[in-house]
């Protein structure tokens, strides 16, 4: 299962989103790029879980889907 994780701006606007996908036995923490339109790999998203930072939240796909439409190809 994939968990979405959106940063704000003090809780109005997403502009950064993240992801946890297992695959192969591993989970990957990966952050949206849209300079190269990719997933990138990223260690932020731990550092931003174990840190505390208030502008980070869980987020449902379809709030992902929305903020980003480009990160989630047809």
């Amino acid at each position: 299962m994939i968990t979405y994780f959106g940063q704000t701006d003090m809780g109005e606007t997403l502009f950064a989103i993240y992801r946890k996908r297992p695959a192969d036995g591993i989970t990957y923490q990966e952050h949206w790029n849209p300079s190269t339109s990719s997933w990138d790999t990223t260690t932020s998203l731990m550092r931003l879980l174990t840190g505390g930072d208030c502008t980070l939240t869980e987020i449902r796909e379809e709030d992902a889907m929305k903020a980003f439409p480009v990160a989630f190809p047809a």
